[in-house]
């Protein structure tokens, strides 16, 4: 089965915990060039745009990267704290409604470690398994659903979140394995967009999930994030560095 694809990878300039988030580097790339790099690299996409509202971000891609399009200054009412990300999808979407994509697919620079095989993984569950929709998925590992109670800031009281939050916690080999989405990746089937009303995932009635390492689950959303992303990079880099040599 043959599908026609549009990556939309959604840069906008803004960003009220790391300014200039998307020109934040790490390992001397920054999250914007990382994110267009390995969106050509996986060689499934038929079209990769930078959808972005920023022309210091469009003039740096357009010179870089020749090759990936950049169509459209995104409106400023489309780059706010708020903005939904499926409205950037669909943005995009509406925009090459004569190209008739088939799926559009959402790539965040801000997971900096996706890697070439979860895009590639991701277009394939969508061509060949006959789902709506896929996203980027990873093991919760460490605060886990059944473990999870909410916080009566007034009182300062605790209480389940839900009926399977016990007081005697099942041990961590009886509880049922649970994933949660990394915000990495999210892959759209195209009628999706056709009877949105600026709510929700947009994600169907049947979605696949593809399971990422815990590594490339890491979303910088904080200056605390972007260091341990740095220090984890450059170990990388040093590790690599030593077995060269070796």
């Amino acid at each position: 089965m043959s599908l026609k694809t549009l990556c939309v990878i959604p840069a906008r300039g803004g960003s009220k915990s790391i300014p200039g988030k998307n020109l934040q580097t790490i390992g001397g790339r920054s999250l914007i060039a990382r994110a267009v790099e390995v969106a050509q690299s996986c060689l499934v996409f038929d079209h990769i745009i930078v959808s972005t509202d920023d022309a210091k971000i469009a003039n740096i891609v357009r010179s870089d990267y020749p090759e990936v399009d950049i169509p459209f200054l995104r409106d400023a009412s489309l780059a706010d704290d708020l903005t939904p990300l499926p409205a950037v999808s669909k943005h995009a979407f509406d925009f090459f409604a004569k190209q008739r994509f088939d799926a559009v697919f959402s790539l965040q620079p801000t997971n900096p470690f996706t890697s070439v095989e979860t895009l590639r993984n991701s277009v394939e569950l969508i061509k060949q398994k006959g789902v709506d929709s896929v996203v980027s998925i990873s093991k919760i590992l460490h605060q886990h659903p059944f473990r999870a109670y909410k916080w009566d800031s007034q009182q300062q009281l605790i209480s389940p979140l839900t009926e399977y939050t016990k007081e005697i916690f099942p041990q961590k080999q009886d509880r049922p394995d649970a994933y949660g989405f990394t915000g990495a990746l999210y892959g759209r089937r195209s009628h999706l967009f056709a009877n949105w009303q600026n709510s929700g995932f947009v994600l169907g009635k049947k979605t696949a999930g593809v399971i990422v390492s815990e590594e490339e689950a890491m979303d910088i959303d904080t200056p605390f994030d972007l260091e341990i992303c740095e220090a984890l990079t450059l170990y990388r880099q040093s590790q690599n560095k030593t077995a060269t040599q070796i």
